[in-house]
């Protein structure tokens, strides 16, 4: 399994139109990226989301769910109606169900999960994409050589924890938007979250949107990175604006950055250390307010 922090560079990448650029992201790491693959699944064309052929939802145990080395699974398919904690958006066929297949399957498996789900600069959720094998059953048995790529919410990232929905994660981002708001007591720029609900007091809320920096040679000076979090002042709502309210931009790693497309996802807090208000519930995000009165 395969699992990120705050995912926000393929969703950068996504936006700019130049997807090939994710391998060189640090969320890909150093695995080179796959050659073509056959995709099947819920996603088989991407091109055109309405060929779908249907959701495939799953209720994976959460204690396999926190393991980073559970690979193989073989958790039972439920209604997309009911309560599930990932959903899988394609399956990659591979020449050997190993684990280093499924690493190696990452940067597709993101890719996927990422127009799945919605994402991009102005659109931005907490998802967690997954990669699983066959169960060590069906592997031993023959005749599979897959790779599921799987999408989920989470709620904390070390350990993984999820949440469990009733609906498809098909265009989450732009559909479920308020239900997913990323609201946490955690300063998101130490890159370790854990998120709790909107409706109580928090010290960091996401704006919805990424701060995006290109054709970078090297990563960033802090210096740089802190001018470039202006980006986060961009479309706040009237709730996000308020005096002593500050914009910031959680950047992703320096680990195995090669150069490329930088990305950071933008949250707002107190300048003075005070909660931020609950969010009202059926608060709508500014992005989606906008699209209502075009």
């Amino acid at each position: 399994m395969v699992r990120r922090c705050i995912a926000v560079v393929l969703a950068a990448v996504l936006a700019a139109g130049m997807l090939a650029a994710c391998s060189t992201s640090t969320q890909t790491g150093h695995d080179p990226r796959p050659a073509p693959v056959d995709v099947t699944g819920p996603d088989a064309d991407l091109a055109d989301p309405g060929k779908a052929a249907g959701h495939v939802c799953r209720l994976v145990a959460a204690q396999d769910l926190a393991d980073p080395d559970y690979w193989f699974d073989d958790s039972p398919v439920v209604s997309c109606s009911k309560p599930h904690n990932v959903e899988t958006v394609g399956v990659l066929d591979v020449s050997h169900p190993t684990v280093r297949e499924a690493k190696r399957s990452r940067p597709v498996c993101w890719e996927l999960a990422l127009r799945y789900v919605g994402i991009d600069e102005t659109h931005w959720i907490p998802w967690q994409p997954l990669v699983f094998l066959p169960s060590r059953a069906q592997v031993a048995a023959g005749g599979t050589s897959t790779v599921r790529c799987d999408i989920a919410f989470p709620l904390s990232d070390r350990p993984l924890r999820v949440r469990r929905t009733t609906w498809t994660a098909r265009d989450a981002a732009h559909r479920h938007a308020e239900a997913l708001w990323a609201c946490t007591d955690t300063d998101p720029r130490t890159g370790t979250l854990s998120y709790l609900p909107c409706t109580r007091p928090h010290r960091f809320e996401a704006t919805g949107r990424l701060a995006l920096l290109f054709q970078l040679p090297r990563y960033p000076s802090p210096a740089r990175l802190e001018r470039e979090a202006s980006q986060c002042l961009h479309g706040l709502p009237a709730r996000q604006r308020r005096r002593g309210i500050e914009a910031v931009a959680a950047w992703d790693s320096p680990k195995g950055f090669t150069g490329g497309i930088l990305a950071g996802v933008c949250f707002v807090h107190r300048r003075d250390g005070r909660p931020m208000p609950p969010r009202e519930t059926g608060q709508r995000s500014s992005q989606t307010s906008a699209k209502k009165r075009v």
